[in-house]
């Protein structure tokens, strides 16, 4: 079996030398070559990626560098039409996508048996939807799995460790410029109605349901708790009470709830309040 995998960062594949992977390679079992994306690329910064077709955040992979590649390595002719291509070794083009389908124990074992199989790494906003697209139109088998679609979506647990980095930083620097007479104050403010939540997207059955039902459902529980949450102008008011105050706590609790969730925290026991907050976010 024959194996190409094409990232921006093929040096991170070199672990694929180990262990009985690496074993499989020494006895010429199979093949693994990863090959960096750029080396197809034309202009002086090797550009990979541009704004998507239309407009919209963020940066999708180009189809023009991608198809270079891709034809080179699946053996298609360069330049001819988007025709259908007999293909000897019929290679199978398979792209990492979180929304697609999760890659199960029987794919593997299908894939087991392919000759050659052909792996595009995408990065930001992923690749130009274009290019898997075109490749099934000259006949070859292109898949899309996700590695991790059934991983619950961790919204609460990413807020609360960032949250806890941000104290830590504030309370670093603090006594680091203290000294100086600079003061330091990290404001924690609350559920917030800023409208954001109702503006993320969310994800249709369609896309992966184990997934798409973990999104909604943490997408729900932040819309509920913004909803009923401060304003931003209280949050202004206790910026600007910081910033009057002679002597600003370092770590300051925004909010009602806030404060009294700190302190709760601080007297229960820890498996009783991170009880109480799972079943807060989930319900």
């Amino acid at each position: 079996m024959d194996i190409d995998i094409v990232s921006v960062f093929p040096e991170y594949f070199d672990v694929l030398d180990l262990s009985l992977l690496g074993k499989a390679k020494s006895k010429g079992l199979i093949s693994v070559h990863a090959h960096n994306l750029r080396d197809w690329t034309h202009d002086v910064h090797q550009s990979v990626d541009d704004t998507p077709v239309g407009g919209g955040a963020g940066m999708v992979m180009k189809p023009a560098v991608w198809a270079e590649c891709l034809d080179e390595l699946l053996g298609l002719p360069v330049d001819a039409p988007a025709q259908k291509t007999a293909l000897p070794d019929r290679p199978i083009l398979i792209f990492p996508n979180p929304s697609a389908p999760l890659f199960t124990q029987q794919d593997a074992t299908e894939l087991s048996h392919a000759q050659h199989l052909v792996f595009g790494c995408g990065r930001y906003e992923g690749y130009d939807a274009r290019i898997p697209a075109y490749y099934r139109e000259r006949g070859v088998d292109v898949r899309a799995y996700s590695l991790g679609g059934d991983v619950p979506i961790l919204f609460d647990a990413f807020y609360s460790a960032s949250k806890a980095a941000l104290e830590m930083l504030a309370r670093e620097a603090y006594s680091e410029l203290k000294p100086y007479g600079i003061k330091v104050t990290a404001l924690l403010p609350g559920g917030t109605s800023t409208g954001f939540t109702y503006k993320r997207k969310v994800y249709s059955d369609d896309d992966n349901k184990t997934y798409a039902q973990s999104v909604n459902k943490a997408v729900a529980a932040l819309a509920e708790m913004e909803q009923s949450g401060m304003s931003p102008a209280e949050v202004a008011e206790d910026i600007y009470g910081l910033i009057l105050s002679d002597k600003p706590p370092v770590v300051k609790a925004s909010g009602i709830k806030n404060s009294a969730y700190r302190i709760i925290s601080h007297v229960l026991p820890e498996k009783v309040t991170l009880y109480f907050n799972d079943r807060a976010f989930r319900q």
